[in-house]
Protein backbone atom coordinates (compact mmCIF):
# COMPACT_ATOMS: atom_id res chain seq x y z
CA UNK A 1 0.00 0.00 0.00
CA UNK A 2 1.10 3.49 -0.68
CA UNK A 3 2.27 5.06 2.56
CA UNK A 4 3.20 8.55 1.46
CA UNK A 5 1.89 11.37 3.60
CA UNK A 6 -0.42 13.74 1.70
CA UNK A 7 -0.25 17.47 1.76
CA UNK A 8 -2.86 19.26 3.80
CA UNK A 9 -6.09 19.47 1.81
CA UNK A 10 -5.94 22.35 -0.61
CA UNK A 11 -2.27 23.20 -0.01
CA UNK A 12 -0.35 23.69 -3.23
CA UNK A 13 -3.47 23.31 -5.35
CA UNK A 14 -4.42 26.20 -7.66
CA UNK A 15 -7.35 28.25 -6.36
CA UNK A 16 -9.60 27.45 -9.33
CA UNK A 17 -9.01 23.73 -8.95
CA UNK A 18 -9.38 23.65 -5.15
CA UNK A 19 -12.84 25.16 -5.36
CA UNK A 20 -13.93 23.53 -8.61
CA UNK A 21 -17.51 22.26 -8.44
CA UNK A 22 -17.11 20.44 -11.81
CA UNK A 23 -18.64 21.38 -15.12
CA UNK A 24 -21.35 18.75 -14.81
CA UNK A 25 -22.54 19.38 -11.27
CA UNK A 26 -26.24 19.48 -10.51
CA UNK A 27 -27.61 22.75 -11.84
CA UNK A 28 -30.00 24.51 -9.52
CA UNK A 29 -32.90 26.89 -10.12
CA UNK A 30 -33.05 26.90 -13.92
CA UNK A 31 -34.57 30.01 -15.46
CA UNK A 32 -35.72 30.30 -19.05
CA UNK A 33 -35.32 33.30 -21.31
CA UNK A 34 -36.09 33.89 -24.96
CA UNK A 35 -33.95 31.65 -27.16
CA UNK A 36 -31.78 30.06 -24.49
CA UNK A 37 -31.58 28.48 -21.07
CA UNK A 38 -29.95 30.35 -18.21
CA UNK A 39 -28.78 28.37 -15.22
CA UNK A 40 -28.17 29.84 -11.78
CA UNK A 41 -25.59 27.73 -9.96
CA UNK A 42 -24.05 28.85 -6.67
CA UNK A 43 -25.95 32.13 -7.08
CA UNK A 44 -24.12 32.94 -10.32
CA UNK A 45 -25.48 32.95 -13.85
CA UNK A 46 -23.92 30.37 -16.14
CA UNK A 47 -24.84 29.72 -19.78
CA UNK A 48 -26.26 26.27 -20.36
CA UNK A 49 -24.31 24.17 -22.86
CA UNK A 50 -27.47 23.69 -24.88
CA UNK A 51 -29.66 26.44 -26.26
CA UNK A 52 -33.16 26.20 -27.62
CA UNK A 53 -33.34 25.44 -31.32
CA UNK A 54 -35.09 27.54 -33.89
CA UNK A 55 -38.68 26.90 -34.87
CA UNK A 56 -37.77 23.89 -37.00
CA UNK A 57 -36.62 21.83 -34.03
CA UNK A 58 -38.81 19.76 -31.74
CA UNK A 59 -38.33 18.84 -28.09
CA UNK A 60 -35.18 20.89 -27.72
CA UNK A 61 -35.06 21.10 -23.96
CA UNK A 62 -32.15 19.41 -22.22
CA UNK A 63 -33.48 16.61 -20.01
CA UNK A 64 -37.07 17.05 -21.24
CA UNK A 65 -39.52 19.90 -21.77
CA UNK A 66 -40.05 22.31 -18.88
CA UNK A 67 -43.09 21.93 -16.67
CA UNK A 68 -44.75 25.17 -15.59
CA UNK A 69 -41.61 27.11 -16.36
CA UNK A 70 -39.16 24.92 -14.45
CA UNK A 71 -37.17 21.74 -14.89
CA UNK A 72 -34.67 19.71 -12.89
CA UNK A 73 -31.62 19.43 -15.13
CA UNK A 74 -29.27 16.65 -14.07
CA UNK A 75 -25.78 15.55 -15.01
CA UNK A 76 -24.52 12.32 -16.50
CA UNK A 77 -23.14 11.12 -13.21
CA UNK A 78 -26.62 9.92 -12.22
CA UNK A 79 -27.71 6.34 -12.68
CA UNK A 80 -27.39 5.31 -16.31
CA UNK A 81 -30.97 4.15 -16.71
CA UNK A 82 -32.89 6.61 -14.52
CA UNK A 83 -31.98 10.17 -13.66
CA UNK A 84 -34.02 11.98 -11.00
CA UNK A 85 -35.95 14.79 -12.62
CA UNK A 86 -36.18 13.13 -16.01
CA UNK A 87 -39.25 13.79 -18.11
CA UNK A 88 -40.36 12.15 -21.37
CA UNK A 89 -38.83 13.86 -24.42
CA UNK A 90 -40.68 13.95 -27.75
CA UNK A 91 -39.09 11.99 -30.59
CA UNK A 92 -37.79 13.20 -33.01
CA UNK A 93 -35.65 15.44 -30.80
CA UNK A 94 -33.28 18.17 -31.99
CA UNK A 95 -31.27 20.62 -29.93
CA UNK A 96 -28.53 23.15 -30.57
CA UNK A 97 -25.33 23.19 -28.57
CA UNK A 98 -24.54 26.54 -27.02
CA UNK A 99 -20.78 25.93 -26.81
CA UNK A 100 -18.19 23.83 -28.69
CA UNK A 101 -17.49 20.40 -27.26
CA UNK A 102 -14.30 19.72 -25.33
CA UNK A 103 -12.37 16.49 -24.64
CA UNK A 104 -13.81 14.65 -21.66
CA UNK A 105 -17.38 15.76 -22.19
CA UNK A 106 -19.99 13.04 -22.46
CA UNK A 107 -23.41 12.90 -24.08
CA UNK A 108 -25.70 10.52 -22.20
CA UNK A 109 -28.92 9.38 -23.88
CA UNK A 110 -31.28 6.99 -22.16
CA UNK A 111 -34.73 5.71 -22.90
CA UNK A 112 -36.43 2.60 -24.25
CA UNK A 113 -36.23 0.82 -27.59
CA UNK A 114 -39.71 0.17 -29.00
CA UNK A 115 -40.83 -3.46 -28.95
CA UNK A 116 -41.23 -3.41 -32.75
CA UNK A 117 -38.23 -1.15 -33.44
CA UNK A 118 -36.28 -1.23 -36.67
CA UNK A 119 -33.87 1.71 -36.31
CA UNK A 120 -32.86 4.58 -34.03
CA UNK A 121 -30.57 7.38 -35.25
CA UNK A 122 -28.36 9.71 -33.23
CA UNK A 123 -26.70 12.46 -35.28
CA UNK A 124 -24.11 15.03 -34.21
CA UNK A 125 -24.50 17.67 -36.89
CA UNK A 126 -22.62 20.60 -38.41
CA UNK A 127 -24.04 23.40 -40.51
CA UNK A 128 -27.74 22.61 -40.14
CA UNK A 129 -30.17 20.74 -37.89
CA UNK A 130 -30.59 18.01 -40.57
CA UNK A 131 -28.03 15.72 -42.23
CA UNK A 132 -28.87 17.30 -45.58
CA UNK A 133 -28.14 20.21 -46.15
CA UNK A 134 -25.83 19.90 -43.14
CA UNK A 135 -23.14 17.34 -42.33
CA UNK A 136 -23.07 14.50 -39.80
CA UNK A 137 -19.82 14.66 -37.85
CA UNK A 138 -20.97 11.41 -36.25
CA UNK A 139 -23.96 9.28 -37.23
CA UNK A 140 -24.85 6.42 -34.87
CA UNK A 141 -27.52 4.05 -36.20
CA UNK A 142 -29.06 1.40 -33.97
CA UNK A 143 -30.22 -1.10 -36.59
CA UNK A 144 -32.39 -3.66 -34.85
CA UNK A 145 -33.36 -5.09 -38.25
CA UNK A 146 -29.70 -5.91 -38.97
CA UNK A 147 -28.64 -6.54 -35.35
CA UNK A 148 -25.81 -4.04 -35.85
CA UNK A 149 -24.66 -0.75 -34.36
CA UNK A 150 -23.44 1.37 -37.28
CA UNK A 151 -21.25 4.52 -37.12
CA UNK A 152 -20.46 6.81 -40.05
CA UNK A 153 -19.84 10.40 -41.18
CA UNK A 154 -21.70 12.40 -43.83
CA UNK A 155 -19.63 15.25 -45.27
CA UNK A 156 -19.34 16.97 -48.61
CA UNK A 157 -22.66 15.45 -49.68
CA UNK A 158 -21.51 11.83 -49.34
CA UNK A 159 -21.40 9.06 -46.75
CA UNK A 160 -18.07 7.59 -45.71
CA UNK A 161 -17.21 4.01 -44.83
CA UNK A 162 -19.38 2.38 -42.18
CA UNK A 163 -17.94 1.08 -38.92
CA UNK A 164 -20.00 -1.71 -37.34
CA UNK A 165 -20.39 -3.47 -33.99
CA UNK A 166 -22.71 -6.21 -32.75
CA UNK A 167 -26.07 -5.05 -31.45
CA UNK A 168 -25.86 -4.27 -27.71
CA UNK A 169 -29.58 -3.56 -27.25
CA UNK A 170 -32.84 -5.51 -27.31
CA UNK A 171 -36.28 -4.54 -28.53
CA UNK A 172 -38.65 -3.50 -25.77
CA UNK A 173 -35.86 -2.84 -23.25
CA UNK A 174 -34.34 0.27 -21.73
CA UNK A 175 -31.10 1.52 -23.26
CA UNK A 176 -28.25 3.80 -22.28
CA UNK A 177 -25.92 5.31 -24.89
CA UNK A 178 -22.93 7.50 -24.08
CA UNK A 179 -20.74 9.32 -26.59
CA UNK A 180 -17.58 10.58 -24.94
CA UNK A 181 -15.28 13.08 -26.62
CA UNK A 182 -11.63 12.05 -26.74
CA UNK A 183 -8.82 13.82 -28.55
CA UNK A 184 -8.36 10.89 -30.92
CA UNK A 185 -12.00 9.97 -31.40
CA UNK A 186 -15.46 9.51 -29.96
CA UNK A 187 -15.92 6.67 -27.49
CA UNK A 188 -19.24 4.83 -27.82
CA UNK A 189 -20.56 3.26 -24.61
CA UNK A 190 -23.67 1.06 -24.57
CA UNK A 191 -25.25 0.09 -21.25
CA UNK A 192 -22.07 1.15 -19.41
CA UNK A 193 -19.69 -0.86 -21.63
CA UNK A 194 -17.30 0.65 -24.15
CA UNK A 195 -18.06 -0.87 -27.56
CA UNK A 196 -16.22 1.34 -30.07
CA UNK A 197 -13.77 4.20 -30.60
CA UNK A 198 -14.81 6.18 -33.67
CA UNK A 199 -11.79 8.15 -34.85
CA UNK A 200 -12.63 11.71 -35.82
CA UNK A 201 -13.17 12.33 -39.54
CA UNK A 202 -14.25 15.93 -38.90
CA UNK A 203 -13.23 18.22 -36.02
CA UNK A 204 -15.47 17.52 -33.03
CA UNK A 205 -15.62 21.23 -32.17
CA UNK A 206 -17.68 21.72 -35.36
CA UNK A 207 -20.63 19.85 -33.82
CA UNK A 208 -23.54 22.29 -33.51
CA UNK A 209 -26.68 20.17 -33.25
CA UNK A 210 -27.84 16.91 -31.68
CA UNK A 211 -30.63 15.00 -33.43
CA UNK A 212 -32.34 11.80 -32.22
CA UNK A 213 -35.05 10.06 -34.20
CA UNK A 214 -36.49 6.63 -34.83
CA UNK A 215 -38.21 3.82 -32.96
CA UNK A 216 -37.62 4.72 -29.33
CA UNK A 217 -38.84 6.77 -26.41
CA UNK A 218 -36.49 9.14 -24.58
CA UNK A 219 -36.29 9.65 -20.83
CA UNK A 220 -33.27 11.94 -20.68
CA UNK A 221 -30.48 13.61 -22.65
CA UNK A 222 -27.55 15.03 -20.69
CA UNK A 223 -24.25 16.69 -21.51
CA UNK A 224 -21.53 16.94 -18.89
CA UNK A 225 -18.04 16.16 -17.74
CA UNK A 226 -14.46 17.09 -18.45
CA UNK A 227 -11.02 15.59 -17.90
CA UNK A 228 -9.49 16.02 -14.46
CA UNK A 229 -5.73 15.98 -14.01
CA UNK A 230 -4.79 13.04 -11.77
CA UNK A 231 -3.76 13.31 -8.97
CA UNK A 232 -6.62 15.69 -8.22
CA UNK A 233 -7.24 17.30 -4.85
CA UNK A 234 -9.87 19.69 -3.55
CA UNK A 235 -11.14 21.17 -0.31
CA UNK A 236 -14.84 20.59 0.29
CA UNK A 237 -17.05 23.53 -0.74
CA UNK A 238 -18.23 24.24 2.84
CA UNK A 239 -14.84 23.54 4.39
CA UNK A 240 -15.89 20.06 5.47
CA UNK A 241 -18.05 17.12 4.39
CA UNK A 242 -21.43 17.79 5.97
CA UNK A 243 -23.69 15.24 7.63
CA UNK A 244 -25.46 13.10 4.97
CA UNK A 245 -23.56 14.89 2.19
CA UNK A 246 -22.64 12.78 -0.85
CA UNK A 247 -19.59 12.74 -3.09
CA UNK A 248 -20.55 11.41 -6.53
CA UNK A 249 -17.92 10.70 -9.16
CA UNK A 250 -17.88 9.06 -12.58
CA UNK A 251 -14.60 7.49 -13.62
CA UNK A 252 -12.97 4.73 -15.67
CA UNK A 253 -10.30 2.42 -14.18
CA UNK A 254 -7.25 2.27 -16.44
CA UNK A 255 -4.77 0.11 -14.51
CA UNK A 256 -4.16 -2.07 -11.46
CA UNK A 257 -5.13 0.32 -8.67
CA UNK A 258 -6.41 3.76 -7.78
CA UNK A 259 -7.55 5.47 -4.61
CA UNK A 260 -9.95 8.04 -3.21
CA UNK A 261 -8.87 9.64 0.06
CA UNK A 262 -10.93 11.75 2.46
CA UNK A 263 -8.44 14.09 4.07
CA UNK A 264 -8.20 15.44 7.59
CA UNK A 265 -5.98 18.03 9.18
CA UNK A 266 -2.26 17.64 9.69
CA UNK A 267 -1.78 15.26 6.77
CA UNK A 268 -4.20 12.60 8.03
CA UNK A 269 -6.20 10.37 5.68
CA UNK A 270 -9.43 9.64 7.52
CA UNK A 271 -10.77 7.31 4.82
CA UNK A 272 -8.63 5.57 2.20
CA UNK A 273 -10.58 3.74 -0.54
CA UNK A 274 -8.25 1.66 -2.72
CA UNK A 275 -9.60 -0.80 -5.37
CA UNK A 276 -6.91 -3.33 -6.37
CA UNK A 277 -7.56 -5.26 -9.56
CA UNK A 278 -4.82 -7.84 -9.04
CA UNK A 279 -6.29 -8.86 -5.67
CA UNK A 280 -9.92 -8.22 -6.69
CA UNK A 281 -10.36 -6.41 -3.39
CA UNK A 282 -11.16 -2.92 -2.17
CA UNK A 283 -8.82 -1.94 0.65
CA UNK A 284 -10.22 0.56 3.17
CA UNK A 285 -8.05 2.13 5.82
CA UNK A 286 -7.02 5.33 7.59
CA UNK A 287 -3.68 7.08 8.06
CA UNK A 288 -3.35 9.09 11.27
CA UNK A 289 -0.34 10.54 12.99
CA UNK A 290 1.99 9.11 10.35
CA UNK A 291 0.77 5.52 10.81
CA UNK A 292 -1.45 3.31 8.64
CA UNK A 293 -4.13 1.56 10.69
CA UNK A 294 -5.98 -1.75 10.29
CA UNK A 295 -7.12 -2.58 6.76
CA UNK A 296 -10.60 -3.71 5.82
CA UNK A 297 -10.85 -5.88 2.69
CA UNK A 298 -14.11 -7.84 2.82
CA UNK A 299 -16.94 -7.22 0.37
CA UNK A 300 -17.59 -7.36 -3.39
CA UNK A 301 -15.36 -6.01 -6.15
CA UNK A 302 -17.70 -4.34 -8.69
CA UNK A 303 -15.08 -2.67 -10.89
CA UNK A 304 -13.81 -3.66 -14.34
CA UNK A 305 -10.94 -2.09 -16.24
CA UNK A 306 -12.07 0.28 -19.00
CA UNK A 307 -15.67 0.13 -17.73
CA UNK A 308 -17.15 3.36 -16.42
CA UNK A 309 -18.71 3.47 -12.97
CA UNK A 310 -20.53 5.84 -10.63
CA UNK A 311 -19.14 5.91 -7.09
CA UNK A 312 -21.08 7.54 -4.26
CA UNK A 313 -19.54 8.21 -0.84
CA UNK A 314 -22.03 9.39 1.81
CA UNK A 315 -21.22 10.76 5.26
CA UNK A 316 -23.69 9.12 7.64
CA UNK A 317 -23.71 9.49 11.46
CA UNK A 318 -21.73 6.35 12.28
CA UNK A 319 -19.99 5.42 9.06
CA UNK A 320 -19.11 6.22 5.47
CA UNK A 321 -21.62 4.54 3.14
CA UNK A 322 -20.20 3.30 -0.18
CA UNK A 323 -22.27 2.80 -3.36
CA UNK A 324 -21.17 1.72 -6.85
CA UNK A 325 -23.70 2.17 -9.65
CA UNK A 326 -26.38 2.82 -7.01
CA UNK A 327 -25.72 -0.51 -5.23
CA UNK A 328 -24.39 -0.35 -1.68
CA UNK A 329 -21.17 -2.34 -1.48
CA UNK A 330 -20.05 -1.56 2.07
CA UNK A 331 -19.55 0.79 4.99
CA UNK A 332 -16.54 2.19 6.81
CA UNK A 333 -16.95 3.08 10.48
CA UNK A 334 -15.69 6.58 11.19
CA UNK A 335 -12.19 6.70 12.64
CA UNK A 336 -12.53 10.29 13.77
CA UNK A 337 -14.33 11.92 16.68
CA UNK A 338 -16.29 14.53 14.72
CA UNK A 339 -17.21 13.20 11.26
CA UNK A 340 -19.33 16.27 10.41
CA UNK A 341 -16.30 18.57 10.76
CA UNK A 342 -13.11 16.53 10.37
CA UNK A 343 -13.31 15.54 6.68
CA UNK A 344 -11.96 18.72 5.08
CA UNK A 345 -10.95 17.61 1.57
CA UNK A 346 -10.43 14.75 -0.85
CA UNK A 347 -7.90 13.46 -3.32
CA UNK A 348 -8.08 11.07 -6.31
CA UNK A 349 -4.88 9.33 -7.41
CA UNK A 350 -3.71 6.29 -9.35
CA UNK A 351 -4.69 4.53 -12.58
CA UNK A 352 -8.09 6.10 -13.12
CA UNK A 353 -9.62 8.60 -15.54
CA UNK A 354 -12.17 10.87 -13.87
CA UNK A 355 -14.68 12.87 -15.89
CA UNK A 356 -17.24 14.00 -13.32
CA UNK A 357 -17.32 14.93 -9.64
CA UNK A 358 -20.03 16.59 -7.59
CA UNK A 359 -21.02 17.22 -3.99
CA UNK A 360 -24.68 16.78 -3.17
Amino acid sequence: MCGSTPEKAGVGIPEAQRHCRATACHLYRPQYCCGSVLIIADNKYSPCLLDRCDGNADGAWLGGPPKNGSSDIRSSVDDAMAHPGDAPIPVPYTTKLGQPLMPGQTLNIHGKINSDANRVEINLLHGAAQIDPGEAVLHVNIRMDEKKLVMNTYMGGAWGKEERESMPYKQGEKFDLKMRVQVEGMEIWCNEKKVHLYKHRMPFDQIEYLQIKGDCTLDGVHWGGKFYQIPWETAFPDGHLRASQKIIMHAIPKGDRWNLDLLGRGGDILFHFNPRFKDKQIVRNSYKGGIWNKEEREGPFPFEKEHGFDLTIQNEPYSIQIFVNNERIGTFEHRTQNPTEDYIGMRIDGDVEMTNIEFN
